[in-house]
C-alpha cells in the first residue's frame, strides 16, 4: 500500500553500493515485519508473499536481478547442503514456530532463571545469553513483529525485565529537554550564571546537590551539569546540526522572537525567575565594573608613584636606639 502511494527507487536500493546494506535491508525488513503483523504469518511465509508481490508488481526489475540470484544460488550449491539442525533431546517448541534458534535461547534463559531467580544477564556474558536478552529488549522498544504476543507472554512467565535497570538514566532522543532549555538560556542570556540557567531549565537544588561519587564528595551532579553545559556553549558553533542542537536552536529562536509569551513557551512555570536573574546579573556586572575601575586606578597609581626602598629606620626602632634623658 505504501509502495503504491510513494514508490521508492528500486534501482537505488539494489545498485547503489554505499546504501545497499543500510537502505535496502532496512526497507525489506520493515515490509516483512508489517506483513507478519497484518497476516500473523511466519517470517518464511511472509517473505514468500512479498517476493511474489514484487515479481508481479515490478517484473522488469525482478528479472534484472535474476542473474544475481542465480549466482548466489550457485554459491550456496558449491558450499554443499546445510548440515541438519541437531536439536537436543529435551527440545521444546515453546512458541510454535519453526525458528529453532529462538526456542533454544529461550530454553537456556529458563535454566538461568531457575538457577538465579531473574533474567538480568550482563551483555558481555561469556555464554552469549546476554546478547539474546538485549535483543529481546530492543525488539520490545521497537515494537518489532518478531516479538510476537506469544513470545512476550512466554518471557513474562519467567519475569523477564524489559528494562535493564529502571533507575538507570535512559537515552532520550534529542537530548534531555530540561538541559536543552538550560543551554538555550545560556546562549541567549550569557550574563546568567550556570546555576541560574539550570534553574530556568527546570533543575532543582535537591538533584543538583546530590553527591555522585562517594569518594569525591565535591563532584556533585551540579559539577557534572556545569562542565557539560560549558563544553556545549564553548563548542556550539562547531557542533553538527543533529540531535539536541536542533531542539536547542528551536528554543533559541523562540527566545529571540517577538512572541508575547516566549519565556513561558520555553521555561514554563520557571519563566518568572528570569526577570530576577537578569537583575542580579546586572548588579554583578555593575560590581565587576567598579572592581575593574579600582584595579585599573591602582595599577596607574603604582606606575606614577613606584615604591621606594625604605632605607630609614622605623620610628619604633629609632626611639629604642636613642637613650632617654634621665
Amino acid at each position: 500500500r505504501k509502495m503504491d502511494k510513494d514508490p521508492f527507487p528500486l534501482d537505488d536500493i539494489f545498485y547503489h553500493k554505499r546504501n545497499e546494506k543500510r537502505w535496502g535491508i532496512c526497507v525489506v525488513d520493515e515490509v516483512i515485519e508489517n506483513c507478519m503483523k497484518q497476516s500473523s504469518l511466519s517470517y518464511h511465509n511472509a517473505t514468500k508473499i512479498i517476493l511474489g508481490f514484487m515479481a508481479k508488481k515490478y517484473p522488469t526489475c525482478y528479472v534484472e536481478h535474476k542473474e544475481m540470484a542465480q549466482g548466489l544460488h550457485e554459491k550456496e550449491l558449491k558450499k554443499g547442503p546445510k548440515a541438519p539442525v541437531i536439536l537436543p533431546d529435551d527440545y521444546v517448541n515453546h512458541d510454535g514456530s519453526d525458528e529453532h534458534d529462538w526456542n533454544l535461547e529461550y530454553m537456556r534463559l529458563i535454566e538461568y532463571y531457575n538457577k538465579n531467580g531473574d533474567c538480568n544477564i550482563p551483555v558481555r556474558d561469556e555464554s552469549g545469553l546476554g546478547k539474546f536478552v538485549m535483543r529481546m529488549r530492543a525488539w520490545y522498544r521497537a515494537k518489532c513483529a518478531f516479538l510476537t504476543p506469544q513470545r512476550s507472554e512466554l518471557l513474562g512467565e519467567i519475569k523477564f525485565a524489559w528494562v535493564a535497570d529502571p533507575n538507570r538514566r535512559q537515552h532520550i532522543p534529542g537530548g534531555c529537554p530540561r538541559f536543552n532549555k538550560s543551554i538555550a538560556a545560556k546562549l541567549v542570556y550569557p550574563q546568567l550564571s550556570i546555576r541560574e540557567a539550570l534553574y530556568l531549565g527546570g533543575h532543582t537544588d535537591d538533584e543538583m546537590d546530590v553527591k555522585v561519587d562517594p569518594k569525591h564528595t565535591w563532584r556533585t551532579a551540579f559539577v557534572i551539569l556545569k562542565d557539560k553545559l560549558n563544553s556545549k556553549v564553548k563548542h556550539w558553533e562547531s557542533l553538527q546540526l543533529q540531535g539536541s542542537k536542533k531542539k536547542i536552536l528551536h528554543y533559541v529562536e523562540i527566545l529571540k522572537s517577538n512572541k508575547a509569551k516566549k519565556h513561558e513557551l520555553v521555561f514554563g512555570k520557571n519563566a518568572d525567575l528570569l526577570v530576577e536573574f537578569l537583575n542580579e546579573a546586572d548588579e554583578r556586572e555593575a560590581i565587576d565594573i567598579i572592581k575593574r575601575d579600582e584595579e585599573k586606578a591602582r595599577k596607574l597609581d603604582e606606575v606614577d608613584h613606584p615604591d621606594q626602598d625604605e632605607q630609614s629606620v622605623p620610628k619604633d626602632e629609632y626611639e629604642q636606639s636613642v637613650p632617654k634623658d634621665e
